[in-house]
């Protein structure tokens, strides 16, 4: 079967020769088991879609005419593409800038077709052209071979992307073909001829991302922390470039030695891997390090760690990102969040909402009822600081309710956290003024 590849400033697409730009397959109108047949809405959106011809049915309903490939007008029925966004949450409207631009969809179809549009084809802010998910043509279902559902595009003078037995909607981001042509921010994905290049853009800044292995309640994953940090980190870098150590996971965690999968180091060993690690990347070239984290139990000992910094000379500077949340992200917070903000401290609400949007196939939902997250305020003692606390409280390492997150909150969160990861970014890579004060410290400092 012949292909061929169509490229444009906007969009590519697969195409197939046939009348409507593809070979026709005999029709698939419902699945195996006898089930009805069904377009799925996937990807970045808030809301991910199942949809029948029933569900279609009762959405608003739009026409379209289009050409085949011999010049025949046809009209079809169905339901607008945009229409169906809105349902899932796919960015549209004021928020279609910026970076949202490079997102799109990617139509597949059951005999492995597929074609792409740019979500500003699609966005009735930049055109009136509307492109549908038909269902029916001159009033009838689509026949056997074209349905049970296609897409219409109307106006386009090849009918290359009119593709029909549409399966998934998928909405994409990040298409660039020339991707694999650019610096790579990773350490461990970087190439020694790379590394001088890496060290110039980066401004000699390196990201040391911490998290940790710990159970986080029954419902996500055991390395939650270092996931949130590693996918933070790969894009903040990705608008602003900064060298990403790989992933570390060592630090604060004997609170959680009860329970499986967590991963304690001695004190000593966690102090001197931190030192040498921070030691080891000046020694590449770097001299500005940006702690992020992403484990509660470790700014204390970040903090720490980094004035220590100063009890002998040395030619690199440590940064720990912290970031802060204004009064606008704090409305659009409380009117997302349901449980109670000061039981929500570790796998609940807010956490779970983290990994729903970074990583919703390790989210176990179902799960997130079998154990309690609530205080069993098991020790009470005014006034004072006891190792046990965490345990007494929360002895399930599970604090808050994850069965309450959802994406759009998790989508506000991080969001949040990687806009001002990526200032705190460009602050440093200029910033001169740290490393030297140091130095006017340190020659100041009688040794």
């Amino acid at each position: 079967m012949k292909r061929r590849f169509f490229v444009s400033a906007a969009i590519f697409c697969l195409a197939l020769p046939s009348v409507w730009g593809q070979t026709a397959q005999p029709a698939q109108t419902a699945s195996t088991g006898g089930q009805p047949a069904v377009v799925k809405v996937v990807g970045e959106v808030l809301t991910p879609l199942t949809l029948t011809a029933t569900d279609l049915a009762a959405m608003p309903r739009t026409t379209a005419v289009a050409k085949d490939k011999q010049g025949v007008p046809h009209t079809f029925s169905g339901v607008a593409l945009s229409e169906i966004f809105n349902k899932a949450g796919v960015t549209t409207g004021r928020q279609l800038r910026g970076e949202n631009l490079a997102k799109y969809l990617l139509v597949s179809c059951a005999d492995g077709y597929k074609v792409v549009f740019s979500l500003a084809e699609l966005d009735s802010a930049f055109t009136d052209r509307v492109v549908i998910l038909a269902d029916q043509i001159e009033g009838q279902p689509l026949p056997t071979g074209i349905g049970p559902f296609r897409i219409v595009v109307p106006g386009e003078k090849k009918p290359a992307r009119n593709c029909f037995q549409v399966t998934t909607l998928a909405i994409l981001s990040n298409f660039n073909p020339l991707s694999a042509q650019e610096l790579h921010s990773r350490w461990d994905e970087l190439t020694a001829s790379d590394w001088p290049k890496a060290l110039d853009r980066s401004g000699h800044t390196c990201i040391l991302p911490i998290g940790i292995l710990e159970k986080h309640g029954p419902h996500v994953p055991i390395g939650s922390d270092l996931i949130q940090v590693r996918e933070w980190a790969a894009r903040a870098t990705k608008k602003e470039y900064a060298v990403v150590f790989p992933d570390y996971f060592y630090g604060q965690i004997n609170e959680a030695r009860h329970q499986p999968g967590t991963f304690a180091l001695p004190e000593r060993v966690v102090w001197d891997l931190l030192e040498a690690t921070c030691d080891e990347i000046a020694r590449n070239g770097f001299n500005k390090i940006v702690i992020i984290n992403g484990h509660g139990g470790n700014p204390e000992l970040i903090r720490y760690f980094i004035q220590t910094r100063l009890e002998k000379r040395r030619d690199y500077a440590v940064y720990f990102f912290e970031p802060a949340n204004d009064s606008s992200y704090a409305r659009q917070l409380g009117a997302l969040h349901q449980s109670d903000p000061a039981g929500d401290q570790h796998a609940g609400e807010r956490e779970t909402s983290s990994l729903l949007y970074l990583r919703p196939d390790l989210v176990e939902m179902d799960s997130a009822t079998n154990e309690s997250g609530a205080n069993q305020h098991r020790l009470k003692i005014p006034n004072v600081y006891t190792a046990i606390w965490w345990y007494a409280s929360y002895p399930n390492h599970y604090a808050g309710d994850g069965a309450k997150a959802t994406r759009a909150e998790g989508q506000l969160v991080n969001e949040h956290y990687i806009g001002q990861l990526v200032e705190a970014l460009r602050a440093i890579k200029t910033d001169t003024k740290t490393l030297e004060l140091q130095k006017e410290f340190f020659d100041r400092v009688k040794e």
